[in-house]
């Protein structure tokens, strides 16, 4: 009898640790929603050429700066200085694969971010979108610190 009441006081307290969003997790690994949930409708400085609308490359560019971004404030626990821009060449075919990418210019000084940056950009992807045989190359800018 014993032994069946411990069973269940553990299975209570388990189903109580595992509907707690907070139990046993750390705060600061828990992505910032507010970054997923802001959604521009315009990014100052990116350049567009081919069929893709702005509005399509920003929906699928969004999640992209959102781990930049959480990537950045990692950072800045070694780096408290850094801040900069970012801006990335991106050329995508019209079923979504991208053919080619780069970091066309940058003021941010750190090898290790901008590494990871380049790592990042190979998983990189889109829907398709316009004609067949059409492309898009664009240039986004990321803008990181005040």
């Amino acid at each position: 009898m014993k032994c069946r009441r411990a069973f269940f006081l553990i299975l209570i307290i388990s189903c109580i640790c595992i509907s707690n969003v907070n139990c046993g997790k750390n705060k600061e690994s828990a992505k910032p929603e507010d970054c997923y949930e802001i959604f521009p409708k315009t990014v100052d400085g990116l350049k567009i050429t081919g069929e893709r609308s702005e509005r399509n490359i920003i929906k699928h560019m969004v999640p992209f700066v959102c781990y930049l971004q959480e990537l950045y404030q990692k950072r800045l626990q070694e780096k408290p200085d850094l801040k900069g821009i970012l801006e990335l060449r991106i050329l995508v075919e019209f079923n979504g694969e991208v053919m080619s990418y780069s970091i066309e210019r940058t003021s941010i000084e750190d090898p290790l971010f901008l590494k990871e940056v380049k790592h990042r950009l190979a998983f990189l992807s889109f829907d398709s979108y316009g004609q067949f045989n059409s492309e898009t190359e664009f240039i986004y800018p990321i803008r990181f610190g005040k």
